[in-house]
């Protein structure tokens, strides 16, 4: 291995450390125990206690549609081994969440470079935003990686191997599987399918990749064949029909951007929101710059996609855009962007991993 290979391996493991240790410091202190998860725990456990195997998952915000059955069997397991303690459905939380700073890592190192992926493990590693998902002691936490590969895979499918396919649909099934409103990110991948080129696929990759998306999805087929499409028809009438409640294109255009800013906040200066939303308008500029200035370059119309792939969701009366797990999946591409362009602008100082260190204290 090369000196500056062992270098940026040696960074990434302190950033992992401080992870963890950003991550233990409250713990257990600020876990949440309510209803939901205390009923998740009994649930979970009953597939070990009482060998009683299930199809489905966590009830959703919407009657009639859970999320898959996944996320009990993992957690069951540790609230089975340590008794019923818990906190040890922390453990599944912290995994999953700790995951995350290295898959950026190596997305912005594959992307950009290895100061981009170091930059964007630190800043998940130590963003509030990020921290908040590991004491989430439910479903949407698991999928947030599983977000973030499928849209990197799916660049790669765009831009470099046809093969790439199968595993960003598979991340998107798990997503899915983990928590079922991330179905919302299959309009973004066909928008990046045709604003980054139209990939031939072969006969094989198509079978391969349809294969790999259905697979973990099974249990949600199986369920609804045996309950008589209960969980389509719900989705259909509470996603898809307003039920009265319409309201202006105006107003859900307003409830994006306050949510957005919201989101950009909570991962970079949570402590001051003014700040943030200067440095916002900052980095919302410099990126439609590049945009404009360097049209052939796919790298940035695939991270607007990627940002603002909720937008969607907003542009319509859905039950969709009112949910609190609408924008998991967005911090990851907020990351690589704002640590690309730091890296930029720091290229040429030996300290800027300081201004880092340092930002949290604004």
């Amino acid at each position: 291995m090369k000196k500056q290979d062992i270098r940026t391996y040696t960074l990434l493991f302190l950033i992992l450390g401080l992870g963890l240790y950003l991550r233990l410091r409250h713990w257990p202190n600020f876990l949440t125990f309510d209803y939901e998860k205390a009923r998740d725990l009994i649930a979970s456990m009953k597939i070990f206690t009482e060998k009683k195997l299930t199809l489905i998952g966590p009830v959703s915000e919407v009657e009639g549609i859970f999320h898959g059955p996944l996320y009990y069997y993992l957690v069951g397991f540790f609230y089975y081994i340590f008794k019923g303690d818990p906190r040890a459905g922390s453990i599944v939380s912290f995994l999953f969440n700790l995951s995350s700073v290295y898959i950026l890592f190596h997305i912005g190192k594959n992307l950009f470079n290895a100061k981009v992926g170091l930059i964007s493990a630190f800043i998940y590693a130590a963003s509030f935003e990020a921290i908040s998902y590991a004491y989430w002691l439910s479903n949407p936490g698991p999928s947030v990686p599983f977000l973030f590969l499928m849209f990197y895979f799916f660049y790669k499918f765009c831009t470099k191997n046809e093969k790439y396919l199968i595993p960003s649909l598979f991340c998107l099934a798990m997503a899915i599987q983990f928590q079922i409103l991330n179905i919302i990110f299959t309009l973004p991948l066909i928008v990046l399918y045709f604003v980054l080129g139209r990939t031939k696929i072969g006969i094989k990759n198509i079978f391969l990749s349809l294969a790999a998306f259905l697979l973990p999805l099974a249990s949600f087929v199986l369920f609804d064949y045996r309950h008589k499409l209960l969980m389509f028809n719900s989705f259909i009438k509470n996603y898809f029909v307003s039920n009265g409640n319409d309201r202006h294109f105006g107003f859900n255009l307003l409830n994006y951007l306050e949510r957005f800013i919201t989101e950009f906040s909570n991962i970079f200066f949570p402590s001051n929101r003014f700040l943030s939303l200067i440095i916002l308008f900052i980095v919302t500029g410099v990126f439609i710059t590049k945009i404009i200035r360097d049209k052939r370059n796919k790298l940035w119309k695939f991270l607007a996609v990627w940002i603002f792939s909720t937008i969607p969701i907003f542009l319509i009366n859905s039950r969709m855009n009112q949910s609190s797990a609408a924008f998991i999946g967005v911090s990851g591409g907020l990351i690589i962007l704002f640590s690309c362009l730091v890296e930029k602008l720091f290229s040429n100082k030996k300290s800027f991993f300081v201004v880092f260190f340092l930002y949290q204290s604004f």
